[in-house]
């Protein structure tokens, strides 16, 4: 690409975001002591809503926050449908953001399914647990998913690469990328004011 040639923002914005996510998660995931579950599976959750919230402002591509876990962490494994790993992002992203635990998903008939964040490698990925009912969630092969998830991506935009290309303005507009002061925005006016000072 010469220097007058635009740069392509969307794999800009993808690579930077794709570094972010796959170092933060390694960088969890090496802790040993005091294993930190949640911290790890909500980071890879919130990265999928994030990975489908940037392509969406690629390509126009409606995507609910869920869409890229289910599509890509939960339907390759058997016995899941697209329902359940809604249920599973719902039980591990706002769970943990909330919370800090993940939410158990219930039933019509009012069982509960407890969501098991498992650090081990003894338990299946996607296992299910008996008594009481649960299933678990390896988080090193959640890892590897996510990362195979990123990588796919990330191949993706690299083939489809082209000077100029654009996201579009409401992925730095929107009302989720921006939070806007309160109506009454005289604290940071003058925190703003006393800092230049």
């Amino acid at each position: 690409m010469s220097e007058t040639e635009p740069a392509d923002d969307a794999l800009d914005k993808f690579l930077l975001l794709r570094e972010r996510l796959k170092s933060g998660v390694r960088r969890v995931m090496e802790i040993n002591r005091k294993h930190p579950h949640y911290v790890a599976a909500a980071t890879m959750a919130i990265g999928c809503e994030a990975v489908g919230q940037l392509l969406t402002a690629m390509d126009g591509e409606s995507r609910a926050p869920h869409d890229i876990f289910v599509k890509e962490l939960v339907h390759q494994y058997e016995g899941l449908d697209d329902e359940m790993g809604q249920d599973l992002f719902d039980a591990i992203r706002n769970g943990i953001a909330h919370r800090f635990r993940t939410k158990p998903i219930e039933l019509k008939d009012g069982r509960q399914i407890r969501v098991i964040v498992n650090w081990g490698k003894g338990r299946p990925h996607f296992g299910v647990r008996d008594d009481p009912a649960g299933v678990y969630v390896n988080l090193f092969q959640m890892q590897r998913d996510f990362e195979a998830m990123l990588d796919r991506h990330r191949a993706d935009l690299i083939r489809t690469s082209r000077p100029g290309r654009q996201l579009a303005e409401a992925w730095y507009r929107d009302w989720r990328a921006v939070t806007y002061a309160k109506d009454s925005d005289l604290g940071w006016q003058r925190f703003l004011t006393k800092e230049e000072s």
